[in-house]
């Protein structure tokens, strides 16, 4: 079958092999728990070509060649024993396991990591859902942020609003939990950014210093990597996320398997490092590193549904452009990049 895969870590998109010889999962050899899925469209993420750039040697080992991406829309074509939420012929979208890849035409996955599509979006719209959506409302969980309670008067920032994670990030925010919400976009997002979140607090990070701005945050998620300003601006006792940051080995270890033992001190003491202005300035700080679930990923459709959350779409690419999506992907952009598979 079709797939784009990394044949060699390179600089996008040398290393990256679009083939029609690539094994296709068994329909016969079905596990009990897994779903056959007929992926329609995939999207990317920065994980994704960082993997292929060889960013992650130094902390896990990826064989190769493998099948490039992560996050899915597709359709069942068929479901083990033991499947008891889907049929054949659901539309579904999923963000896959690190063992697996979305970039191909069929996939077998298990069922606890699949949600149904939101019923009023397209297969590409809904691809650009998984890991980006989940890593946000993973990261609200994990700073134990209640959106039943009223947070009218709590402030959160969230840099780089129209990325991946921000824009949902921002849109789930203010609309579901009710925060005040601050961004910061380029000069050409601005209005952008406003109309997608309205009565956003919108910075021009390209014209204007946001630590200067904004203060007394309670709650950061943080995208960028920019701890040491997002210090600046936090009240005592806020709360801090970072998808961005250095994570430390034991995040790690629970996710991609123990980094080498030398390099576990180094990643330690740079996470620890790069998280002191914050422990300084009396908040509590984590990374997280997004778990795929159908249950976060089921509260995300409810709401994409209900109106609350949209899906920012920056290009789609035929599957001929594979490649270059992944280009594409690489520039200042607005929303996911998506990549059609099924003709």
């Amino acid at each position: 079958m079709r797939a784009l895969t990394i044949d060699s870590f390179a600089k996008i998109p040398e290393g990256l092999n679009l083939r029609d010889d690539w094994p296709e999962p068994s329909k016969a050899e079905l596990k009990p728990t897994e779903l056959f899925v007929k992926v329609a469209a995939s999207s990317i993420n920065p994980v994704d070509w960082k993997i292929a750039e060889g960013m992650l040697k130094p902390i896990t080992t990826i064989p190769l060649p493998k099948v490039i991406s992560f996050d899915l829309s597709g359709t069942v074509e068929a479901v083990g024993s033991a499947v008891t939420r889907f049929k054949k012929g659901d539309a579904i979208i999923v963000r896959l396991p690190t063992t697996d890849g979305s970039c191909q035409e069929y996939v077998a996955v298990e069922e606890k990591y699949v949600s149904k599509m939101p019923s009023n979006l397209s297969f590409e719209e809904a691809a650009g859902i998984p890991l980006a959506a989940q890593t946000a409302l993973q990261s609200f969980d994990d700073a134990g942020l209640d959106p039943n309670a009223d947070n009218s008067g709590k402030k959160a920032f969230v840099p780089a609003g129209l990325g991946g994670v921000g824009l949902f990030a921002t849109q789930i925010l203010k609309n579901v939990y009710g925060f005040q919400v601050a961004t910061t976009v380029s000069t050409n997002k601005v209005e952008k950014m406003k109309e997608l979140v309205p009565g956003i607090e919108v910075v021009d990070y390209k014209t204007t210093d946001y630590t200067t701005k904004l203060s007394d945050v309670d709650y950061v998620l943080d995208t960028t990597g920019d701890l040491a300003n997002e210090a600046k601006i936090v009240r005592k006792g806020a709360v801090v996320n970072s998808i961005a940051a250095m994570p430390d080995p034991d995040v790690i270890s629970k996710r991609l398997g123990p980094p080498p033992f030398y390099i576990r001190p180094v990643l330690r003491c740079l996470s620890w490092w790069q998280s002191r202005p914050l422990r300084s300035a009396g908040a509590t700080y984590s990374y997280v590193w997004m778990e795929p679930d159908h249950k976060c990923l089921d509260k995300i459709s409810k709401w994409i549904e209900d109106g609350k959350v949209k899906v920012v779409v920056d290009s789609v690419h035929p599957w001929k452009d594979a490649k270059e999506a992944f280009v594409r992907s690489k520039q200042s952009i607005t929303g996911k990049v998506i990549i059609k598979v099924e003709n």
